[in-house]
C-alpha cells in the first residue's frame, strides 16, 4: 500500500513541476498507461492483472487490438472492483495466496484512485543489487525517474534485442548516472556495465546500492542529513524489509575523504572500482539489518583480513605495499578512507603515521642486536584491544631511546582515552602506515 502513497507524492510533484492539475485518473489513463503498456513491449510487467493475463507466448508481444482489449478490461476492473484488480503491492484477496498474510480483519476500502496510484508507485521502485528495491519519497528523485521512463520507452522501441518489463532495474541504472552528465538524460552515457547481452537478449543489470544512494545524496541539499527509504521486494513471495533511515552524511563521508586524501584525479580515474568496493563487505539486505544505512554499511570487502585479530594467539597479516599494483593501492586507499570515516577524526591519520614511524624506528634499531625489538613491535601491531596495546607498548618503551619516550607516552594516552569501539580502526590505520613506512625504509639506500 506504500506504493499508492508514493504514487500520490509523485503526482503532486509532477503537477507542480509542470504547472498542471491532473487528477489521478487523468494522469493514469492519459499518460501512464499509454507510456507503459500501449506498445508491443511493456515497460513493467502487468502482474496478475488483465495486462498480462492470459500470459503471452514466449517471445511474442500483444498487437494493438490485443492491447486495447487488455487495457480496457483493466480500467473497467479498477472502476468496478478496485480491490480485486491487482493493485501493485497490495495483499491478495485470496486468503490462500502467498501475500494473504497482509490481509486484515479491519475494514479498509480500496478506491480506484489508490489502485491507479499503486501502479505509478510500483513503477517508481528502484532496484538494487541484493534482489531488493527502494521507494524513495523525494520529489527530485521521483521526477528524475519519470524522465528515465521516457528514455527507457525509446530504447525499448529502438532496440529489438532489449528485454521489456525491467522498469525497476532500469530505474536503478538511470538514477545511478542521472547526475553524471546532462547527456545521460538521453540514455547515451549510461555506465558501460548498465546492460548485458546473453544469447542475443539485452538486459538491464541491477545497479549497486552504493551508487543509488550516492545519487540520492547528490539530489538532496548538502545540508540534508537523513532520508528514510522503504526497502522491499515484490514477487511470487513478497519481502518487506521496511522503512530504513539513510545517514546521508555518513554515506558521503568516505567518498569525500578519498578525494581529499588521495586526490580528485585518482578518484575520477578509478570511480567505478572505488564505488563498487565501498559497501562490498556485506550485502544490502544485511546492511539494512543494522537499522540504518551509513558509513558502517560501506565496509569494503577484504578489510577485515587486515584488521587486528580479536582471538587470543591469532595473528593477521599486514598490508603489502611491495607489489606494483594500482588496483591494490586504490583498494588500500578505500580501506583507509573508510577507517577514517568510521573514526570521524581526521587528526588520527597523522597520529597513526607518527605511531608507525616510531615503531619502524624501534624495529630497525634492534636489527643489529636481536629479534627482541621486532617481536615487541609485532605484539603492538597485533594487539586486539587497548589494554594489550598499552601493555605491548610498555615492553617497547623499556628498550626505546630516551628522546622517544614522550612520544610513546602521548600515544598510550591517546589510545587509553579512545572509545573501545574505535581502537580496532585506529590500530588498523597504524598497521597501514607501518607497512608503508617499513617498505619505504627498506627501499632507502643505506
Amino acid at each position: 500500500m506504500i506504493t499508492a502513497v508514493i504514487g500520490r507524492q509523485f503526482l503532486a510533484a509532477y503537477n507542480a513541476a509542470h504547472g498542471l492539475s491532473l487528477s489521478v485518473a487523468e494522469y493514469f489513463e492519459e499518460r501512464f498507461i499509454p507510456l507503459f503498456f500501449d506498445h508491443p513491449k511493456y515497460i513493467m510487467h502487468g502482474g496478475n492483472s488483465r495486462l498480462s493475463n492470459p500470459p503471452f507466448k514466449k517471445g511474442q508481444y500483444p498487437d494493438a487490438t490485443d492491447r486495447n482489449k487488455r487495457i480496457g478490461e483493466l480500467l473497467k476492473f479498477i472502476r468496478e472492483d478496485p480491490a480485486g484488480s491487482s493493485p501493485v503491492g497490495f495483499p491478495s484477496t485470496d486468503v490462500l495466496a502467498t501475500t494473504s498474510g497482509q490481509v486484515s480483519g479491519a475494514t479498509m476500502p480500496i478506491s480506484a484512485d489508490e489502485v491507479m496510484l499503486s501502479w505509478v508507485g510500483g513503477a517508481l521502485g528502484v532496484g538494487v543489487q541484493g534482489a531488493l528495491s527502494l521507494l524513495i519519497p523525494v520529489p527530485e528523485v521521483l521526477l528524475a525517474l519519470e524522465q528515465g521512463w521516457h528514455v527507457y520507452r525509446r530504447l525499448l522501441t529502438d532496440r529489438h534485442e532489449l528485454r521489456p518489463n525491467q522498469v525497476n532495474t532500469w530505474n536503478g541504472q538511470w538514477l545511478r548516472s542521472y547526475n553524471a552528465s546532462l547527456g545521460a538524460q538521453n540514455g547515451e552515457l549510461l555506465p558501460a556495465d548498465a546492460f548485458s547481452v546473453d544469447k542475443g537478449i539485452m538486459s538491464a543489470e541491477t545497479a549497486p546500492w552504493t551508487d543509488v544512494l550516492l545519487s540520492l545524496v547528490k539530489l538532496l541539499p548538502p545540508t540534508a542529513r537523513t532520508q528514510t527509504v522503504y526497502v522491499y521486494n515484490l514477487g511470487q513471495t513478497n519481502t518487506t524489509v521496511g522503512f530504513v533511515p539513510v545517514d546521508l552524511m555518513g554515506i558521503r563521508k568516505p567518498f569525500d575523504l578519498y578525494r581529499k586524501l588521495f586526490g580528485e584525479g585518482e578518484y575520477t580515474s578509478n570511480r567505478s572500482f572505488i564505488q563498487n568496493l565501498f559497501g562490498s563487505g556485506f550485502g544490502f539486505r544485511k546492511a539494512c539489518q543494522a537499522g540504518a544505512i551509513g558509513t558502517y554499511a560501506l565496509l569494503p570487502k577484504g578489510l577485515r583480513g587486515l584488521m587486528p585479530a580479536t582471538k587470543p594467539g591469532e595473528k593477521t597479516k599486514l598490508p603489502d605495499y611491495s607489489k606494483n599494483d594500482n588496483s591494490l593501492l586504490v583498494t588500500y586507499h578505500v580501506y583507509i578512507s573508510w577507517l577514517l570515516a568510521m573514526l570521524n577524526d581526521e587528526t588520527l591519520w597523522s597520529r597513526a603515521e607518527e605511531a608507525a614511524d616510531l615503531l619502524v624506528l624501534h624495529r630497525s634499531a634492534g636489527k643489529k642486536l636481536s629479534r627482541g625489538n621486532a617481536n615487541a613491535v609485532d605484539d603492538v601491531l597485533q594487539a586486539g584491544n587497548r589494554r594489550n596495546f598499552i601493555a605491548a607498548l610498555t615492553t617497547v618503551v623499556e628498550n626505546a631511546p630516551t628522546d622517544t619516550l614522550d612520544k610513546f607516552k602521548s600515544l598510550a594516552q591517546r589510545v587509553d582515552t579512545m572509545p573501545p569501539d574505535n581502537f580496532p580502526y585506529f590500530l588498523t590505520l597504524v598497521r597501514f602506515c607501518y607497512a608503508l613506512a617499513d617498505r619505504q625504509q627498506a627501499a632507502t639506500p643505506a
